[in-house]
């Protein structure tokens, strides 16, 4: 194989590498578990009993939020309530309990892009386009734009809950948000 040839190869397979790397990964509708970052509260999102023929996209699914007690190994329930799973684990507690926040980490002018629990109820989604950024700034992959900081890869840095159990985004432009779980509205950055 001459260099030339040799050279197409390489180039064809980077591309292809990158394209595979920024390919979108299904839904799983797993069940899943998140604990807050001060470790005393575990969110719980599990699919309600169905008929074993039930496609996942149709099953019901739960969230439940527990107060753990590491010294007695030990948990308590502390609300639960009907959760709209997109399918694509992860999400937030909020370091009180009282909370849980879903971040999707693709973008969309007209559907959700963040749903708030609060004590066992749904209270508010936000659109992509009641959240104001630099759209050019977002990363394409092969079906969706990536709007968070890191590419959503590390809630923590991309999204987390802070005092009062607001929640903050740090969007791909670096503008930092913060939302009233309670009603989705932007709040204060102030204490």
């Amino acid at each position: 194989m001459g260099r030339r040839a040799m050279w197409r190869l390489l180039v064809g397979t980077w591309f292809l590498l990158l394209a595979i790397a920024r390919a979108d990964e299904p839904p799983s509708f797993e069940p899943f578990e998140v604990r807050s970052v001060n470790g005393r509260f575990l969110a719980k999102v599990t699919a309600d009993p169905a008929p074993a023929s039930t496609p996942p996209h149709l099953k019901k699914f739960s969230l439940a939020v527990y107060q753990l007690d590491p010294r007695a190994g030990s948990r308590r329930k502390l609300w639960r309530c009907d959760y709209a799973y997109s399918g694509y684990p992860g999400g937030l507690v909020s370091d009180d309990g009282r909370a849980f926040a879903y971040v999707d980490v693709w973008f969309s002018e007209d559907r959700p892009v963040i749903d708030f629990y609060w004590e066992g109820r749904r209270t508010a989604s936000v659109t992509g386009r009641a959240i104001p950024f630099d759209r050019s700034r977002m990363t394409p992959t092969v079906s969706h734009q990536l709007w968070l900081v890191d590419g959503g890869a590390t809630y923590g840095r991309s999204a987390r809950f802070e005092a009062k159990s607001r929640l903050v985004v740090t969007t791909c432009d670096g503008k930092v948000h913060y939302f009233d779980p309670l009603t989705g509205r932007p709040a204060s950055n102030r204490d």
